[in-house]
């Protein structure tokens, strides 16, 4: 029933937690729970706030409310427990933050993303049918994908057309190399300097937008994964 699930053994843990299991509540929260304390201080909140949003999770995920199932109900074992974790966490906490009075003073609301260099701009939603994960907070979307937008315009338009022939039209190498009279070391280390440019621009951008969003590129592929399940080479 759940063969064509990526990540089974994580799935298969978290349903035994749903259903009340003591032993795989308490394997769960040892086995991720120092994990997310790491990964939440690593990014920007103190300990204190680390500790209750951790605590707050545990709550969330394994209780039904009246008004919302579990949270980890949403779990469907695209991606793992751990990343996962990272992921919603990261957002519920940053969430909370946009309520302090502090941050408001030094945040103001995001502008529209502009287009990218042949003139289109990434989806913040899912594409029709598809099934999503869990719903990244609208700012933080918004944040990235303005990042990654800005990272791409910044481009020149010889760099842009490469990336994105390679990336979405799936050219191969050698394909690319002979439409750029070259070969395909050449391309393939122009492609890999161009992804660590846009890399580096985007986070730069976002912490120019956003100074307390503290994201690594790791962090920001995660996310995209977490939201877009199977949409990620």
């Amino acid at each position: 029933m759940h063969d064509d699930t990526p990540h089974l053994q994580d799935f298969l843990l978290v349903e035994k937690c749903l259903g009340g299991d003591e032993n795989a509540i308490a394997l769960l929260q040892s086995k991720f729970g120092p994990d997310l304390l790491t990964f939440l201080t690593s990014r920007g909140a103190t300990l204190e706030e680390a500790t209750e949003e951790l605590n707050l999770l545990w709550a969330d995920g394994l209780v039904d409310k009246p008004d919302r199932p579990a949270l980890f109900a949403s779990y469907r074992g695209w991606a793992t427990f751990r990343t996962w974790l990272n992921t919603v966490s990261f957002n519920r906490l940053l969430t909370r933050k946009r309520g302090d009075a502090r941050r408001e003073k030094r945040v103001t609301s995001l502008p529209e993303p502009p287009k990218t260099p042949d003139g289109e701009s990434m989806p913040m939603t899912h594409a029709e049918g598809s099934v999503p994960f869990v719903m990244l907070d609208t700012d933080l979307m918004r944040l990235m994908q303005m990042g990654l937008e800005l990272a791409l315009t910044a481009c020149s338009d010889e760099d842009f057309v490469l990336l994105k022939l390679s990336r979405r039209d799936e050219l191969h190498l050698g394909e690319l190399a002979l439409m750029w009279r070259s070969n395909t070391t050449k391309v393939h280390r122009r492609l890999e300097e161009i992804c660590a440019q846009v890399a580096r621009r985007t986070l730069r951008n976002i912490k120019d937008i956003d100074p307390w969003v503290d994201l690594r590129w790791e962090d920001f592929l995660e996310m995209c994964q977490v939201a877009a399940p199977g949409n990620l080479a």
